[in-house]
């Protein structure tokens, strides 16, 4: 006799169950709204003139951008990023992506569930560089605090050395700390100088896929929308 699984009693509630504790690294967005996009980006304008100087403008070209990032961190359901995956601001050096993801991390207040727990969406900074210091002075004691915090922007990877020394024993820092992030659950935003595919070329292909699987790409094009 074949059994008809769409009348199994609390079938969904188990494999939604399952989903779940195989998928830890999901998250579920909490919406904020309404809200009102000139003010939102006045506020944008005011932390970018905090942060960077008062010469600090909102430049055209990278302005969708931006309005994305604010529907992004509001929860809108309008955005054009998937809102329940992480950020990656890639392009070429001058164009703006580490002052971006900085005022961005200001500009947020404001949380995400996880396990019908709020948490904050606000998030710690760090360079990959200053990751692959911290491991070379200390080994894994001096990097085991990148993955406590619940968000982490990492800064710059691809710059870094690939593969880092600590008294004899060798270890690919950054891929490490993404990847333990990863199967924790931990959301990690990230910045490149590079393209998707080098960063792949660089970390391999099993170790890209994991990102690319809880990623949204953002190509930073054009100058610097800072006054020169």
């Amino acid at each position: 006799m074949e059994l008809n699984s769409e009348k199994i009693s609390g079938l969904d509630e188990i494999l939604a169950q399952i989903s779940a504790e195989q998928k830890p690294h999901t998250f579920r967005r909490i919406c904020y709204k309404p809200y009102n996009m000139d003010i939102a980006l006045s506020v944008w304008q005011k932390i970018g003139s905090k942060i960077i100087g008062k010469d600090f403008q909102i430049y055209e070209g990278n302005k969708e951008i931006i309005e994305n990032l604010i529907k992004y961190a509001h929860g809108d359901q309008n955005c054009i990023f998937d809102l329940e995956k992480v950020l990656a601001l890639i392009g070429p050096t001058g164009t703006g992506k580490t002052d971006l993801i900085k005022i961005f991390s200001f500009y947020l207040n404001i949380h995400y569930l996880k396990n019908n727990k709020a948490f904050s969406f606000q998030f710690k900074f760090v360079t990959a560089r200053e990751i692959i210091l911290k491991y070379a002075t200390n080994g894994h004691t001096g990097i085991n605090n990148y993955l406590i915090f619940d968000c982490l922007c990492i800064d710059d990877i691809g710059s870094e050395s690939k593969i880092s020394n600590f008294y004899g024993n060798s270890e690919n820092v950054v891929e490490f700390i993404i990847g333990e992030r990863y199967d924790m659950g931990k959301i990690t935003h990230l910045t490149s100088n590079y393209t998707k595919e080098y960063l792949q070329k660089e970390y391999g292909d099993r170790f890209f896929s994991r990102i690319c699987e809880t990623t949204n790409f953002i190509e930073v094009k054009g100058k610097d929308f800072r006054l020169e």
